[in-house]
């Protein structure tokens, strides 16, 4: 599925948090917002993520990682 569908279909009924997909085209799950670290190619955040959460979905990648952060868990 694309993000689109995704948003769209999974992520308002998610609980509220953030999810991003990595440099290695996999998409994780914050509690809370990360933010992108330039110089280590990779989303931060102090405290939970979990990059398990979503393996049960197969979103395609999205063109630039760095562009991937969405919000989810409302219908915003």
């Amino acid at each position: 599925m694309t993000i689109d569908e995704f948003m769209r279909d999974i992520a308002p009924k998610m609980r509220p948090g953030w999810v991003a997909m990595n440099r290695q085209n996999l998409w994780w799950y914050f509690p809370d917002e990360p933010l992108l670290n330039i110089g280590s190619l990779c989303w931060n955040k102090t405290g939970d993520k979990f990059p398990s959460l979503l393996n049960g979905f197969d979103i395609a990648p999205v063109d630039d990682w760095t562009q991937s952060l969405r919000k989810v868990g409302c219908n915003e």
